[in-house]
């Protein structure tokens, strides 16, 4: 009779225990939990730093350099100076009286003029050649008698103030355009519009 092979007992796995607790003294725990806050605050969520991260690509307030600031504001006052005459050339190809011609490109003068000067502050300069654009855009759509043409001139006046790099000119280039489409579109359609169905709502 051969007796089976026998195993060593210390090389068995013992059973662990069904419940195991883990006491800690009320000092190591607030230890622990300061020591997760910590980790916490050096490693980020995913989510932000990815909300980081896409808020870094707006542009900030004052983020150009003042000579290249300078540059590029030349250039937009520029462009609402040329948009004086242009205007007056256009309201008189559309029959317009001299006097109606006179009360629409004056504010875009006074505005015009405030962009140009070096008196006043950045800030105030750049609303004012975004205020001036936009008057131009809002003008020129009333004189074309409200054709769908003349509407993108609100977004090519948008897309050239975003070079600023600045929140402010841009939302108030955003502003005017629903108050002058929400508000007078309702109040005279026939000035924003040219078509039926936009004119009867």
């Amino acid at each position: 009779r051969v007796n089976p092979p026998t195993m060593d007992e210390s090389v068995l796995p013992r059973e662990a225990p069904r419940q195991q607790r883990i006491r800690l003294s009320p000092s190591r725990a607030c230890t622990t939990l300061k020591a997760d806050f910590d980790s916490t605050e050096k490693d980020p969520m995913p989510i932000r730093s990815a909300v980081e991260r896409l808020v870094s690509v707006f542009p900030r307030a004052g983020s150009l350099p003042e000579e290249e600031w300078r540059r590029r504001h030349r250039v937009i006052a520029g462009l609402l100076w040329f948009h004086v005459p242009g205007i007056v050339v256009f309201g008189l190809f559309q029959g317009e009286s001299l006097g109606h011609l006179l009360a629409e490109v004056t504010p875009i003068s006074v505005m015009a003029a405030f962009a140009s000067s070096t008196s006043v502050g950045r800030r105030i300069r750049v609303v004012m050649s975004s205020a001036g654009l936009i008057s131009s855009s809002a003008v020129i759509v009333h004189f074309s008698g409200g054709v769908i043409e003349a509407h993108f001139h609100f977004f090519v006046v948008v897309a050239l103030i975003s070079v600023y790099y600045d929140w402010l000119p841009f939302l108030v280039a955003i502003a005017y355009t629903a108050v002058h489409h929400g508000l007078i579109g309702n109040l005279v359609p026939g000035a924003v519009y040219d078509h039926p169905s936009a004119i009867a709502r």
